[in-house]
């Protein structure tokens, strides 16, 4: 839509039409919702490997690790964040192939998101369900500081 001045200059000023503005909207609303649909598959990968890694390591018990070096213990935490770094690639590749009810709604296109491709949410929550990470890393943590 144009609208058109009569005055010396002659110039025309253009006026966005209020359908861009409304399409603009719902496709970020989409998004939203997309990031979100995200956020809860990477929840609920999170809880599924955190119980496999309280399952592999059993509960943290802090009498085990009375008797070791802070290095065995750091290493051992090297190799507990190996695997969470380890299971944060294989789920955020498995997460990326797995459908989104928004796909081509308004124009949306899944794939595009960010969010899709960074698994934060995944490892952060992986963290707090590792009981025998969180311990092992607070005893190290307090020996250490």
């Amino acid at each position: 839509m144009e609208i058109h001045f009569e005055d010396d200059s002659s110039k025309k000023l253009n006026v966005k039409n209020n359908n861009t503005f409304s399409e603009e909207f719902i496709i970020r609303f989409i998004k939203m919702l997309d990031i979100g649909y995200i956020t809860v598959i990477y929840f609920i990968f999170a809880i599924l490997v955190g119980k496999l890694f309280n399952y592999l390591f059993g509960i943290y018990i802090p009498e085990d690790d009375k008797n070791k070096s802070n290095i065995k213990i750091g290493i051992e935490l090297c190799f507990v964040i190996w695997l969470i770094g380890v299971s944060t690639y294989i789920v955020r590749n498995i997460v990326e192939l797995i459908p989104s009810p928004f796909e081509n709604m308004h124009d949306f296109h899944h794939k595009r998101v960010k969010e899709l491709s960074s698994a934060a949410v995944y490892t952060l929550i992986l963290y707090q369900c590792s009981s025998y990470f969180r311990g092992k890393l607070t005893l190290f943590l307090t020996r250490i500081f």
